[in-house]
Parts: C-alpha cells; structure tokens; sequence
C-alpha cells in the first residue's frame, strides 16, 4: 500500500485551459516573478499549441506551472521556480513524461553552474507610465510630435469588431515583410492567436493605429495579476514607411493604459535587443528585472541550437 508521504511525492497533472484564469492567476502572483509570461492571457496564447499543453503541476507539496512542448521531442519547461531545489519534480516528471530535454525557464534565482550553455538570462523591461505618456524625455518628445506634424490624420484608437479584417491584414503583411527581410519564415501566430482568445476581454485592450481605414499598427495590453497599478504591453507593431510610427504607437499605448490608471508597464524581454533598437531608448525611463532559465536533463543524443534554452515561447 503506497504510504502519504510516496503520494506526496508523486506527480499530478492537472490541465491548464482557457478559462482557467482565476484558478492559475494566484499561482502565478505567488512566483513574484514579473514578466509578460506571468500574465495568464500571453501565458495562454503564447505557449498553448496543438504540440504544446500547459499543466499545473503539484508535487510534495508544492506547484509549479509546466510547458510540455513538442510532443515528438518530450520537451518539458518548469516556469516561473523561486528555487531550483525540485529533485522530486524532475523524477516525476522524468518517471511520467520520459522527456529527452527539461529546463526551468523564467527563475529568479542565478543558478550556479560551471557550463555556461546550460544556462540564459532574460531582461524584462519595466517603464514608468507617466514619463512616457507625458513626453518627459525630450528625444521622445521631439520624434513624437515629428510624426503628429507629419501625419495628422492617423489615429490611434481601441480596436472594434470592425477592424478584424484589418487586423488580419496587417499580420500578415508584417509577417512577410519581416520574412522577406530576414530569409526566413517569421510567425505571427501567437498574436493571431491572442486576437482571437481575448479580443472582446474586458479588461485587455487591442488598440489599433489607423490611416486612412488602413490598419498600420497594433498593440494590447491587459492587467498583471500581481499589482493593479501594472499593466502589460503584450506586443507593438507596426508597418514600415512612416518615420517614427512605432514611437507615435507606444506612447499612444501608454497614454491610455495612464488613461486607465496605470503607473507601470512591463514591455518585455530586451535581453536579445541592440542597443540602438526601438525598445531600448526606453531603458532610461524604466529599469528592468533580470530573470534566468537552466537546463536540468538533456537526452545525450538530443542536439539544440543557441537559443533554445531561453526561447522556451518559440
């Protein structure tokens, strides 16, 4: 007969789906781990696929959110840990799923390891609301008001049912621009993906960038569990050929999230930005949390590039 501490012990999985916001949202606030990812909508579509499933997992007494990627490769991800010290997660896991490759992704603890390949760093960007959606900073301000003299027509406004099409549309056309640009195929599929899980939520906002009853840019964000005064900017985009359109579009995002008494934003990883990139000439009005992933079990005949380590949304 299996005593309570072995049931402790084992392993139980339990379904993470779409309308599980409630039940997951005090899981993920209990990581103190602020980032895009411990917001349950980009959790959701951002990492639900049809190779994927998402599972809140309990073990000896403790839970843990787990990412079961790629079911031919058994990839397993163990997010958002306080601490590394899960020996009898990983031998749950191993005993249950019998992956070739487990990491944790999203840790606040630097882990200590001789191989540097087995570890990453992600850099979450925090800015300040106010600063931004007031023009503060005065390159900002300068780059803004350029675009407004330019273009006065355009508008930034919160996406209507209407504006799908468009959406769509303006997808698509990003993808390939970007595709075209880079040799390589570059999905949007999360964002499509997030349009149409969350589009009429009440509490998240798509906001489009309209010229001419053409969409050129497109943006959201939504509440963070953990602090009512921060919001998170799930994604910014925007069509090429209007000279300072992606900071006309952030600080439009940003004006309204102030709008809707918002002191904070998080805008994401910058770990893999240069530093003349558009994301970075906000460093300066925010600061940002440093946050790591391990690789724990690596199958010896498994081969993995780069970035795979980190780039457990991929």
């Amino acid at each position: 007969m299996e005593t309570e501490a072995a049931k402790e012990k084992t392993l139980s999985l339990q379904e993470i789906g779409l309308h599980d916001r409630q039940r997951i949202n005090p899981v993920l606030t209990s990581t103190g781990i602020v980032s895009n990812f411990t917001c349950f909508e980009q959790l959701y579509a951002y990492l639900w696929k049809p190779a994927n499933h998402l599972f809140l997992a309990s073990c000896d007494g403790k839970q843990r959110i787990l990412l079961y990627r790629n079911s031919n490769l058994k990839d397993i991800r163990i997010l958002f840990s306080q601490d590394q010290d899960d020996s009898d997660f990983i031998q749950g896991i191993k005993g249950y799923f019998n992956p070739k490759y487990i990491a944790y992704n999203l840790i606040s603890e630097k882990p200590s390891v001789s191989d540097p390949s087995k570890t990453a760093v992600r850099d979450e960007l925090i800015i300040d609301v106010p600063t931004i959606a007031n023009l503060d900073d005065s390159k900002l301000g300068k780059d803004y008001r350029y675009f407004k003299k330019n273009h006065p027509g355009i508008q930034y406004r919160q996406a209507k049912q209407d504006d799908k099409h468009g959406i769509y549309d303006f997808l698509n056309r990003w993808s390939q621009r970007e595709s075209d640009k880079r040799g390589s195929r570059v999905s949007v599929d999360n964002v499509k993906r997030y349009v149409d899980l969350f589009f009429d939520s009440g509490d998240i906002e798509i906001g489009v960038v309209i010229d001419d009853g053409k969409v050129i840019g497109l943006t959201a964000f939504s509440p963070h569990p953990s602090d009512t005064s921060l919001a998170v900017s799930t994604f910014s985009m925007v069509d090429r050929g209007y000279k300072q359109l992606g900071v006309f579009t952030k600080v439009e995002q940003v004006r309204s999230m102030q709008q809707k008494s918002y002191t904070k934003a998080v805008i994401g990883g910058t770990e893999s930005e240069d530093k003349t990139s558009f994301k970075m000439r906000f460093m300066k009005n925010g600061n940002k949390n440093t946050y790591y992933s391990l690789e724990v079990y690596r199958d010896p005949s498994l081969s993995v590039s780069p970035n795979y380590l980190r780039d457990f949304w991929a």
